[in-house]
């Protein structure tokens, strides 16, 4: 199985009660096939997960389960729809159109 740690200068792991996120800085999360199994400090998983391969850097900003949740499947860009695609290619062609 392949591991992958995501790293960002900042992991947001959740919203908290107060609406306030919850931060880990210099975070990563480790990814075993499609699935995340931890969330910790990079320095500590890229320690114990020497195997993974690390994408990110202390530059970007980590948020998993962050997904595009509406869009319109089949529906062609004249009638103001919009493929269906990975997130970040979606906002690439929808500022395009």
């Amino acid at each position: 199985m392949t591991s992958t740690l995501v790293r960002g200068k900042a992991l947001i792991c959740k919203i908290d009660q107060h609406n306030r996120p919850l931060l880990v800085d210099d975070g990563a999360l480790l990814v075993d096939g499609s699935v995340i199994t931890e969330v910790g400090r990079f320095a500590e998983l890229s320690r114990r997960y020497p195997y993974a391969t690390t994408v990110g850097s202390p530059d970007h900003v980590v948020t998993p389960g962050f997904v595009n949740a509406h869009h319109h499947v089949g529906v062609t860009p004249l009638q103001l729809g919009s493929p269906d695609l990975p997130l970040e290619l979606w906002i690439v062609r929808r500022i395009a159109a």
